[in-house]
């Protein structure tokens, strides 16, 4: 039977001397533009075993696939602990990589000690079942974390860029405050009830000496209403008009 793939991923089982099975490795094609690491000749590979060198994972993919250039770590913003990269010799290598498994890939290191096979059928085909269903579930994990990493690399590129029309595509990441930016709108929503204050207040007694001018205008205008009022009771008084009760 073979290993189909999973999530765009080839999914290899490897096997140390006596062929127990010690867990799967996923490998598809190289997607990077370097030029040491070309995409015709290039296998990424993930879920390596800690402790495997890189000469063993050579002697491996060359005894499978062909001859191996070299086998080096990806570096990069997006790159992936316990990967490798398999560059070919041939271009014809990488298609015969990429097909599905049929058998394990035969990994004889020093790193990862051999495993006795003295379990029973049962018990090896339940081992087999638990670790198929494991890879299944990281093979699905790192599908999601190169969905998650190009999504903010998208909305990095087309945050506060206008588009042919003109519309500001609105993101996560510009959402959150800059720095420098929280402390001023903080400033400046603390700032915002006192104005709407002061604009239903006006400015009329702003200042102290504004009121106090106004209290002294208010006080001449009733004295001057005052003496309006006793000129004319004293003019009723001389016309004999002015009959109080």
């Amino acid at each position: 039977s073979t290993w189909a793939d999973v999530g765009g991923y080839v999914r290899i089982p490897v096997a140390t001397g006596r062929g127990a099975v010690l867990r799967f490795v996923y490998a598809r094609q190289h997607k990077g533009k370097d030029a040491g690491t070309p995409r015709d000749r290039t296998l990424f590979v993930a879920n390596v075993p800690s402790g495997v060198e890189h000469a063993a994972l050579r002697k491996a993919f060359q005894r499978a696939y062909g001859p191996v250039a070299s086998v080096v770590a990806p570096t990069g913003v997006g790159a992936m602990p316990h990967s490798v990269l398999v560059v070919f010799k041939e271009a014809a290598s990488l298609p015969k990589a990429l097909e599905p498994a049929e058998r394990a890939l035969s990994l004889l290191t020093e790193g990862v000690a051999p495993v006795a096979d003295q379990a029973r059928p049962e018990q090896r085909f339940a081992q087999l079942r638990d670790k198929a269903l494991k890879a299944e579930a990281n093979a699905f994990m790192l599908k999601f974390d190169e969905e998650q990493a190009v999504e903010k690399e998208r909305e990095a590129q087309v945050d506060g860029v206008p588009d042919a029309d003109g519309f500001v595509t609105v993101t996560r990441a510009s959402k959150r405050p800059r720095r420098g930016e929280e402390g001023a709108a903080t400033g400046a929503e603390g700032e915002q009830p006192t104005s709407k204050k002061n604009k239903g207040e006006g400015l009329t007694d702003f200042y102290h000496f504004q009121r106090h001018e106004r209290k002294r205008e208010h006080l001449v205008q009733l004295r001057q209403r005052f003496e309006q009022d006793k000129e004319r009771i004293a003019s009723m008084k001389s016309q004999r008009r002015f009959r109080p009760e």
